[in-house]
């Protein structure tokens, strides 16, 4: 798993130039059907609007993209859409942006920049968070050595996921890919290999920037 940037709440942003108004809204997405959905929803919702243009990224590796002019000259609608994602390093988003004409053309540069700007302001108004890959841990802990964990484990800011209080404490920790090795050790050397530790898996989680 790779560590990514996305958008964790929709937003919206809109934008006016020459009485035309450009209303965009960002979504997170996580697969094209997904997106399919919303376009349509999107098509529903403004129905009175000359152009539902859109643009998105998927996948950690960002390969799946695809931006749409929806009837605007080649290239002034979908690709600064595609650029405004792009300039935010963000993926799994969908930004689409609607259009009502005001009645003066803008030109193929006066578009660019008109979706561009609602596209950039919708990222601006969306929370953004680091997707980041955490090994969930289980460890088997004595009682005794219960406080000298915990202590530990708040020192190095890691997480509890889950505790359960047994015969023995039965505890899920996330723990970051780069510190699994020394928090490993550090946890082997502070209960003098008392304590059973488990890979359980990689997760993502979100985590606010």
């Amino acid at each position: 798993m790779k560590s990514y940037y996305t958008i964790s709440e929709n937003s919206d942003g809109i934008y006016e130039e020459k009485r035309s108004k450009f209303i965009a809204k960002a979504t997170h997405i996580e697969s094209e059907n997904e997106a399919k959905e919303i376009l349509l929803k999107t098509k529903k919702e403004y129905y009175d609007a000359r152009h539902n243009c859109y643009a998105y990224v998927l996948g950690e590796d960002k390969k799946k993209q695809k931006f749409f002019d929806d009837g605007e000259p080649s290239g002034t609608a979908g690709a600064p859409i595609m650029e405004a994602i792009k300039k935010s390093d963000l993926t799994n988003i969908l930004i689409t942006v609607t259009r009502y004409f005001g009645g003066i053309k803008l030109g193929a540069a006066g578009l660019t920049r008109a979706y561009n700007k609602a596209a950039n302001i919708a990222v601006e108004n969306a929370k953004i968070v680091k997707m980041e890959t955490f090994f969930n841990v289980s460890l088997t802990i004595d009682y005794n050595l219960l406080s000298s964990v915990e202590y530990y484990l708040r020192k190095e800011n890691i997480t509890i996921k889950t505790s359960d209080y047994n015969e023995k404490v039965d505890m899920n920790i996330l723990v970051l890919t780069e510190k699994i090795e020394k928090v490993k050790k550090d946890i082997i050397d502070l209960s003098s290999g008392k304590i059973n530790i488990e890979y359980i898996g990689e997760e993502l989680v979100a985590i606010d920037i």
